[in-house]
């Protein structure tokens, strides 16, 4: 990490980051769980198809 940063940051900064980022990552994977109902995945394929 800290090379990707250029050798900059301290380990606490970069933790804090890095804490922060997991947690948003959690965040979405519990969204990537919530069923989409049927009609709405209908919908979004018909919408595509005709594009």
């Amino acid at each position: 990490m800290r090379a990707h940063l250029g050798n900059r940051g301290s380990y606490a900064t970069i933790n804090r980051a890095l804490r922060a980022w997991r947690a948003a990552q959690q965040e979405c994977e519990a969204l990537d769980e919530i069923p989409v109902p049927e009609e709405v995945e209908r919908l979004a394929l018909e919408i595509d198809a005709r594009a």
